[in-house]
């Protein structure tokens, strides 16, 4: 564990110490914020059509790419066959055939054929006569069952549901394909989720060519996002479960969606489950999934059978969505509560708009001050209770600002059966907004509305629903990123539907509930959070909190609280309430029911979160999961983590993956709520000296305790020589600073050399010394050809910062050029002439790396170091990759070249010495070769990764 506590992550003191220290290091680094801000400055830089759809298909193929499968999750899923089913499911797939849609079915029975699971059978009705006589077996996989001529499909259908084997039943349009793990997926969930009668999935669309785009991530079950569009398309039912809801859909132009709302009349809310991966893929030729007489046919009879009275209405997208307006025989008493102080440019606009457009019958406003004391305000106020005595009060509360004390003191003086919280800087736009909410606060199974709130200026959305974990906490989804008539995705911004939370700047929710939660909390969450917080109480109770567009409002958005100017008290008293809020919901926060685990945290506007991807199933938890940072250096990440990871996973040890992959431009670390939502077990982060990962790393510390974090370390970064190029932007006592804090914040560090681990012992205790190895499958087939050349080939090979170490290298090359032929890989002396030497740039895809050093056809090798302790606590790595190709090599008598004493010649930096060597083996290539030889064989004895996979996994694991 650590040495030393580090202070609270969101600690005050302790945060401005640290952005100080960030900062010290930033003045020989302008290049690196330039390009974040630059990077930054773009996210406001809107797309045109064209360009975001090639932006979102980039992401969306990085998404696929994350989770794709290979041979070991086939074997995953076999022994979770094993260990949790306990009924072995037979699926059946249905498809009624229209006429010329042959080759879209065809092209769904392939994709059927190719599922890891074989309990499966495929039914296709049709009118015409089976193309293969296989297909009317009756103990095929494929039964082709004709409908007799005057017979309706569903009545035909549902007769075979009777007589069906099947235990689990599903209807597809032709050409819909199937991901080959669909099945797989079904059995493991219904394994942990007995109580699910009907399932359904993520989807996209598929091209003739194959290719995948558009993809659908829904919310898990949503009853008010079905009834007003069908997003959940098709899904797979219990046989039984179908047949007690009344068998297969009577309405054809909406089978799918009327069959869910029978299903949900029949097993209700938890009964029907979601499985937040795209394992559809429909044909875009396929296309809406409901006609819309069809589909308000269905709803209308869903609501008969629920016994709701309402009436069903085109929605605010044509042709795909419905708006349900709830009857109900009385209208309550609604009490309008708007905490203020002074702000009469805002109160008054506010007040005389609820006056002049409030339809609804009986309400009540109660004011809730403050202590104004503009003598403008307290006269207005005077004036407006002279001529509205009946429906104004003035409440008085005299103690410093606290949102929700105020609002419980309203409360609790409110005449009302329903309490609206609103703000003072919103306004009505039209007289029927507060029947809106209403209509949906009335219903017994709601417990909190809120309404749309758009910026007043733009008329761009400002509320359309919170949801939870977004930029860390809970944000607003689509907030100033669509026009008021924008659908959104999905055509979520125009549709009633649930969320998880609404905003308290118009919220209405019953009185009784509102007093049986115990109301807003004025001690942890006076200012903020406290409208989530209230929602997410009453969701735990059992009640639904809905979101309507048929409400909107204008709202400036915290105009009263942003007049002021945020100090760092006010400041500290924020950070607190999240720090309160994030601790009492934090697993909550990290899956919102109404949200998807697929759409990003990070951006409010719904995006495919493609950094962040893992290949793991967060519910099945069948091996260790790891997930790894990497620096910069596409080799040190190879080395230090990839290549030992990789190996792991084929020996089925673990999952992994390498997330916010540094890049020119960005910078990024998962928020602690989307570390919570990846659901590691180990987080290892190479060396995160950097501003964004090491303040990243102390939230981990505070807000993901459960998550092993490890710190990993492959040079003495805080001791760099002055020839290194990253020498001025990394100073020496910035760097020691932040090393402290990040190990202290940290369980365990990896390092790779002994120098490394002592230069670490006084800070935290659990250090791993693993060195650098090989992945021998990839370098111990390369070839590289000696004596290719009528003379000795030498040569070195790195990356930029090694001026220091080439320096004394420039002499040995004048010296012996017209003797032996110098190559450089990488980098070369100052001041050679290219034209008497080999030169071949760096290649920074590591993946072609090794096979480009093989291509330099060394006889000889060289691996100068200069004699400093950054250089002193490096690994041998230049000899394991020299050695891996057979090169003999003379190297510099230092501590890394002497461990394990390898069969190399060492030398102090001598130019005469090195020179006089470079000779004696130009004349001898016979045992030169045998040198090489045996360096090879040392490599391979010593340095093969396999070696060191049990000391990476006891490493990596708790």
């Amino acid at each position: 564990m650590s040495k030393a506590l580090v202070p609270g992550v969101f600690d005050v003191f302790h945060i401005e110490r640290l952005n100080y220290l960030l900062a010290a290091g930033r003045q020989g680094d302008e290049q690196i914020v330039a390009e974040t801000d630059a990077s930054r400055q773009s996210f406001g830089v809107e797309l045109d059509d064209s360009a975001q759809a090639a932006e979102d298909g980039y992401r969306y193929l990085r998404w696929q790419h994350a989770r794709a499968l290979d041979e070991l999750d086939a074997q995953l899923f076999r022994e979770r066959a094993s260990a949790l089913w306990k009924k072995r499911l037979l699926f059946e797939f249905c498809f009624v055939l229209q006429p010329g849609a042959e080759s879209l079915l065809a092209d769904s029975i392939d994709s059927i054929s190719r599922q890891y699971y074989d309990g499966w059978r495929l039914s296709i009705f049709a009118r015409t006569p089976s193309p293969e006589d296989e297909f009317t077996r009756e103990d095929g996989p494929v039964r082709w069952l004709r409908i007799p001529g005057r017979a309706a499909p569903e009545e035909f259908i549902n007769e075979h549901l009777l007589q069906t084997p099947a235990h689990w039943v599903g209807f597809f349009e032709c050409g819909t394909r199937f991901a080959p793990q669909l099945l797989l997926s079904l059995s493991d969930h219904l394994a942990i989720h007995p109580e699910w009668r009907a399932i359904y999935a993520d989807e996209d669309t598929v091209e003739e060519n194959g290719e995948r785009r558009s993809p659908r991530f829904k919310p898990d079950f949503n009853l008010e996002l079905l009834r007003s569009a069908d997003y959940i398309g098709s899904l797979f039912v219990e046989r039984n479960t179908l047949l007690a809801a009344g068998g297969y859909s009577k309405i054809p132009d909406a089978a799918d969606f009327d069959n869910a709302l029978r299903i949900h009349d029949a097993v209700g809310d938890s009964a029907i489950g979601h499985i937040p991966d795209i394992l559809l893929h429909t044909p875009a030729a396929v296309g809406a999934r409901a006609a819309e007489g069809g589909a308000a046919e269905a709803l209308r009879e869903h609501l008969v059978r629920r016994g709701i009275v309402g009436e069903v209405f085109q929605g605010l997208v044509e042709g795909a969505t419905r708006r349900v307006v709830y009857r109900h025989s009385g209208t309550p008493r609604v009490s309008i509560i708007i905490p203020t102080k002074n702000r009469l440019d805002l109160l008054r606009p506010c007040v005389e708009s609820l006056l002049g457009l409030t339809s609804y019958p009986d309400w009540e406003l109660l004011l809730v001050d403050n202590g104004s004391d503009d003598a403008a305000v307290l006269a207005w106020y005077d004036a407006l209770l002279a001529r509205h005595a009946g429906r104004v009060r003035l409440l008085r509360f005299d103690a410093p600002f606290n949102y929700s004390a105020m609002n419980n003191l309203a409360a609790r003086e409110a005449r009302g059966e329903y309490l609206l919280l609103l703000n003072n800087d919103t306004e009505c736009i039209h007289d029927d907004w507060l029947e809106a909410m209403m209509a949906h606060a009335q219903r017994p199974d709601v417990g909190v509305v809120g309404a749309r709130l758009l910026f007043p200026a733009s008329l761009r959305v400002q509320h359309a629903g919170v949801v939870l974990g977004l930029t860390g906490t809970a944000g607003h989804v689509f907030i100033n990123a669509l026009a008021h008539d924008e659908p959104g995705y999905l055509n979520r911004a125009l549709t009633d539907q649930e969320y998880s939370a609404v905003t308290g700047a118009c919220l209405l929710i019953r009185k009784s509930l509102f007093d049986e939660i115990g109301g807003l909390d004025e001690e942890a969450l006076r200012i903020s959070f406290n409208d989530v917080d209230l929602c997410l109480k009453a969701r735990r109770r059992g009640y639904r909190v809905v979101w309507t567009p048929f409400a909107t409002l204008l709202h400036h958005g915290s105009a009263t609280q942003l007049a002021g100017s945020v100090d760092p008290a006010r400041a500290a008293v924020f950070q607190n309430e999240v720090n309160a809020f994030y601790q009492r919901w934090a697993e909550t926060l990290a899956d919102d029911p109404a949200w998807n685990r697929n759409l990003s945290l990070a951006e409010t506007t719904p995006a495919i979160e493609d950094e962040l991807a893992v290949p793991w199933q967060r519910e099945f938890h069948d091996r260790p999961r790891v997930a790894v940072m990497p620096s910069i250096s596409a080799s040190v990440a190879e080395y230090r983590f990839l290549a030992p990871l990789r190996a792991l996973h084929a020996a089925g040890k673990l999952h992994h993956v390498a997330i916010c992959r540094p890049r020119p431009g960005f910078e990024r670390a998962p928020m602690p709520v989307e570390l919570a939502r990846m659901a590691p077990d180990t987080l290892l982060m190479h060396l995160p000296v950097d501003n964004t990962r090491c303040l990243a790393l102390l939230r981990y510390q505070r807000a993901n305790p459960e998550i092993l974090r490890i710190y990993s370390m492959d040079d003495l970064i805080h001791q760099l020589p002055p020839d290194n190029p990253f020498h001025r932007a990394l100073p020496a006592e910035v760097m020691a600073e932040r090393l402290q804090i990040g190990l202290a914040a940290s369980h365990r560090l990896i390092v790779s050399t002994e120098p490394l681990a002592e230069a670490c012992r006084h800070r935290i205790d659990d250090i791993r010394l693993i060195p650098n190895a090989l992945d021998w499958a990839v370098w111990g087939e390369l070839q590289s050809r000696r004596r290719r050349a009528p003379r000795l080939r030498v040569g070195w090979a790195g990356a930029q910062q090694h001026a220091g170490d080439l320096r004394f290298v420039r002499e040995i090359v004048e010296a012996t050029r017209r003797e032996v032929d110098w190559v450089f890989l990488g980098m070369m002396p100052e001041g050679l002439d290219s034209r008497a030497v080999e030169f071949h740039d760096y290649v920074h895809d590591h993946a072609a790396y090794p096979a480009k050093l093989a291509s330099l056809d060394l006889d000889l090798a060289i691996a100068p170091l200069e004699q400093h302790p950054f250089n002193e606590a490096k690994s041998n790595l230049r000899l394991l990759e020299y050695g891996a190709l057979g090169w003999p090599v003379i190297c510099t008598d230092i501590l890394p070249y002497r461990t394990d004493d390898p069969p190399v010649t060492r030398l102090p930096n001598d130019t005469a010495r090195w020179i006089e060597a470079i000779r004696e083996r130009a004349a001898c290539p016979d045992a030169l070769a045998r040198e090489g030889d045996a360096l090879r064989a040392w490599v391979e004895e010593n340095y093969r990764l396999e070696r060191y996979l049990d000391l990476w996994l006891k490493a990596l694991l708790p």
